[in-house]
């Protein structure tokens, strides 16, 4: 069972050199049943150069996982059921505290960055 605010490590592959990255995924909505649908939104570490989606930025103790400046990268935000999650979760690390949830929430309809579909079954909540 995931809840909203759960977070669960997940294996990626996000960059070009095709080797499998781990990010931390917050879980947006709670997924209780194997088929029952959620949204997971990865955090990354913001880059010394070029661009990162500034919606909702993350500091250090903000997340025991974070130790450096990181934000919620919306754009690969995505609807996975939680079977999906069961077999491609690393592990899970402590749920997020519920202000830093509610910031994270808020950036899926704030960032113009946020995929349709995400943004869609997050308004809507029709997953």
């Amino acid at each position: 069972m995931y809840l909203a605010g759960d977070c669960v490590i997940i294996e990626t592959n996000y960059y070009e050199d095709g080797k499998p990255k781990a990010h931390l995924f917050v879980v947006i909505l709670d997924a209780k049943l194997d088929h029952d649908k959620t949204i997971l939104i990865p955090m990354d570490k913001v880059p010394v150069r070029g661009f990162h989606d500034s919606t909702t930025e993350l500091n250090s103790g903000d997340h025991d996982f974070v130790d450096v400046p990181t934000y919620m990268n919306y754009y690969y935000g995505i609807i996975r059921d939680k079977k999906w999650i069961d077999g491609k979760g690393r592990k899970r690390e402590p749920p997020i505290n519920k202000i830093i949830f509610q910031r994270i929430c808020d950036g899926i309809l704030k960032s113009e960055h946020t995929p349709p579909d995400v943004y869609d079954a997050y308004l809507f909540r029709n997953l």
